[in-house]
């Protein structure tokens, strides 16, 4: 190797992904284990507002007591084309990590049986996603993109259409078209 021009090590760009409502449909799940015990029907499009889902609720608070049952992701399906948009940013060359707040052995285990991920190495689990070192952060909750010392993308939800973001993917193919124009910027 020549020590007068050392080579350049391309280094590939880090994607945090965060995992529930973006790659993990928990929402629908979570309102269709309440609903069927509370006889309601509840549905995603009428929770407007992060934190807001208990005021839509026969159950108030005891709402968050689903989030603890340990078969959750036992029903939960994936986002739309979530597994094909990963693939696709993978194939361009990005790192792809995923970033929860929670720890629930389920939801690990899920996003391994559906071969989102082979290795915890590529899981990174904090409350404060703006410690995620990582170039992009793709989340539905709005404090977690305004927060990020990075690049923000805002992962479209009816929980966050008021919140004014200007980088919002609605869905997969608009997250892969972004990447697309990102790396032809970079290469």
């Amino acid at each position: 190797m020549d020590l007068q021009s050392p080579q350049k090590k391309k280094m590939n760009k880090i994607i945090a992904v965060d995992i529930d409502d973006v790659i993990a449909d928990l929402v629908t799940e979570w309102l269709r284990l309440y609903n069927s015990d509370y006889g309601d029907n509840l549905v995603p499009e009428r929770i407007t507002s992060w934190g807001a889902i208990s005021s839509e609720t026969k159950c108030g608070d005891k709402m968050y007591e689903y989030l603890n049952y340990p078969k959750l992701y036992s029903g939960v399906l994936p986002v739309e084309k979530s597994f094909w948009g990963i693939n696709n940013l993978r194939m361009m060359g990005y790192r792809v990590v995923f970033a929860t707040a929670s720890w629930h052995s389920e939801k690990i285990k899920w996003v391994k049986d559906n071969k989102f991920m082979d290795n915890e190495d590529d899981l990174v689990i904090t409350r404060d996603k703006s410690l995620v070192r990582s170039s992009f952060l793709i989340d539905d909750r709005p404090k977690n993109i305004r927060d990020f010392k990075d690049t923000g993308i805002l992962f479209t939800k009816p929980w966050n259409k008021d919140f004014k973001w200007d980088n919002r993917c609605n869905n997969w193919d608009e997250v892969v078209s972004y990447f697309k124009k990102q790396r032809s910027i970079w290469d």
